[in-house]
């Protein structure tokens, strides 16, 4: 005979006068062996949520790892311990929540802007955080596929708030950690339906919807504080703060969106092209600003774009007119390889003057090889 918990199932067996009970909720989770008299515990009330025992061990963690003896370890900061939690639905494979991803993931689709390993999300008003208890789950015909089971969780009370199916970085703050966007929104996934939506989190634990959950892909512009969005295979930039649309309803996979220094607003889409992307910008009014082929990097600035052809494997620099600006700069080749991830073969900063790029052009397969430094200032371009 099986009977339901709010978050879990108790089995029990009769045989003479005597029932063994087996507790297979997150609530309750142990065996008794008892007279047929004696009524089974009752579950403890949790909305289906793991319930985290009051108190329990947290060793010392002399590395500061985020995943420790089955305990995932939440810092401030990578070094000021705020709490743990307890793996539930594993013995030991939980851990702090990474950024997670999606198919449309724009960012891991260019080189020059891709997080690889993707960020640990942050502590959030220095109590909660974002904890990954995935396991995998059993589909149809028996398989199983891994899909991941994100709590957001009361680290100081050691409650788990919310599931979600998962989690991406809007910002990575100066110690590597994933944040939100300025106003404490979330790009989040619901659990069930599988879309994204957009959560705004409070101080006291609750959250209010900016986003339904109805969208294939979410991915935010700090740039602009706008929402690249993807929904029925349309894409569209939504400003968040106005309620308005930016663009809307694009058959173009919209990969980000910027502004020059006049306030004049572009986008850039692109196509994958003999398995690579190649990439186009268009102003916001739909006139083609670079419209060139084999584009395969393009960078932004507030004078500048500079941007990496294949087909003749150099840098080049244009200012807001789409004038062809300075030499371009010959690269070696167009990638390197590095710890088994292939990764531009320059990189580069913009100085704090937001006029001067610095490159490192490699003259070797990775990065510990020698390299060509040029620096460009863009004071006097348009």
């Amino acid at each position: 005979m099986t009977s339901k918990c709010d978050d879990g199932k108790v089995y029990q067996y009769y045989a003479l006068g005597y029932v063994y009970r087996k507790y297979n909720s997150t609530s309750t989770n142990y065996s008794e062996f008892v007279p047929f008299w004696k009524g089974r515990q009752a579950c403890k009330e949790s909305g289906g949520l793991p319930i985290v025992p009051e108190e329990f061990d947290v060793p010392s963690n002399p590395n500061r790892s985020t995943s420790y003896r089955g305990l995932a370890y939440f810092y401030e900061n990578k070094t000021k311990l705020i709490g743990a939690y307890p793996c539930m639905n594993t013995e030991d494979k939980c851990d702090v929540a990474r950024s997670g991803y999606d198919e449309y993931n724009i960012r891991d689709t260019d080189e020059l802007y891709k997080v690889d390993p993707k960020p640990y999300m942050n502590v959030i008003y220095d109590k909660y955080g974002f904890v990954d208890d995935s396991i995998g789950q059993d589909i149809e015909y028996g398989d199983k596929q891994y899909v991941r089971t994100l709590y957001y969780y009361d680290i100081l009370e050691h409650k788990i708030l919310y599931e979600f199916g998962d989690v991406k970085y809007s910002r990575i703050n100066d110690y590597g950690y994933g944040l939100g966007d300025p106003e404490e929104r979330y790009i989040v996934r619901d659990s069930k339906n599988r879309k994204w939506g957009l959560i705004k989190l409070l101080e006291d634990g609750t959250y209010e919807e900016a986003l339904k959950y109805e969208y294939d892909s979410i991915n935010y512009d700090e740039d602009t504080n706008y929402y690249i969005l993807l929904k029925n295979e349309k894409w569209s930039v939504y400003d968040i703060d106005n309620d308005k649309y930016i663009l809307q309803d694009l058959d173009d996979k919209i990969y980000d969106v910027f502004e020059n220094g006049n306030l004049s607003y572009y986008y850039k889409i692109g196509d994958n092209y003999d398995e690579q992307t190649t990439f186009k910008v268009i102003n916001v009014n739909g006139t083609p600003l670079l419209n060139k082929e084999y584009i395969v990097n393009i960078l932004f600035g507030k004078k500048f774009i500079m941007y990496v052809s294949s087909n003749d494997k150099k840098i080049h620099f244009m200012d807001y007119t789409g004038e062809e600006k300075e030499t371009p700069i010959q690269l070696y080749f167009l990638s390197l390889y590095q710890d088994g991830k292939t990764h531009p073969s320059f990189t580069y900063d913009i100085g704090n003057d937001e006029v001067t790029i610095n490159i490192k052009v490699y003259k070797g397969p990775e990065f510990k090889y020698d390299y060509e430094f040029h620096s460009i200032s863009t004071r006097s371009w348009n």
